[in-house]
């Protein structure tokens, strides 16, 4: 090490700090953007590695629209049937037949659908739509999909509840 270069307490080196020149803060800011940098390097695409190919849960004729570990979207404005396509989305995604609907190919994968806004007569009319498109009775629980009512419950205790019925239930998707 020379006159030039300072070791910062995690044993970095300071790039070329010229000691006479800076103040004691500059050092101390030096020292912080050392520490910063040892913890978000981890965090950097690499793209010199080969990554793994995306785990599809939702595709439509062919192509991935939502993939495993990701979080995606739908967005509109109130009344503009969003949950109808999300009902939509999952029927075609877990039917037993395995057949094809809306281009949503069938995976059979569990999902956990959790509603803080609607009563429990507005979802339980969700799970109708959903065993209607995969040709089940109204009244037959789906086996792959379990739906919770939280509107009821405080955000604090919803996001505990949330947190439990993945646990327990281990989706592939949470709606």
């Amino acid at each position: 090490m020379d006159s030039n270069t300072i070791t910062n307490p995690t044993g970095g080196m300071v790039k070329s700090a010229k000691l006479s020149h800076l103040t004691n803060e500059q050092l101390l800011r030096q020292m912080e953007l050392d520490r910063a940098e040892e913890h978000v390097s981890p965090y950097i695409v690499d793209m010199t590695k080969q990554l793994p190919d995306e785990q599809p849960i939702i595709s439509v004729d062919g192509s991935c629209i939502c993939s495993r570990g990701n979080i995606s979207a739908i967005c509109g404005e109130a009344k503009s049937k969003k949950t109808f396509l999300c009902t939509a989305i999952v029927a075609a995604l877990i039917d037993h037949q395995e057949r094809q609907h809306f281009g949503i190919e069938s995976n059979m994968c569990k999902v956990l659908w959790i509603d803080t806004e609607q009563s429990r007569a507005h979802i339980q009319r969700v799970l109708w739509r959903i065993n209607n498109i995969c040709g089940l009775p109204h009244n037959t629980p789906h086996p792959k999909v379990k739906l919770l009512a939280l509107r009821e419950e405080p955000p604090s205790k919803r996001l505990n509840l949330l947190q439990c019925a993945i646990e327990y239930y281990q989706p592939r998707l949470v709606v």
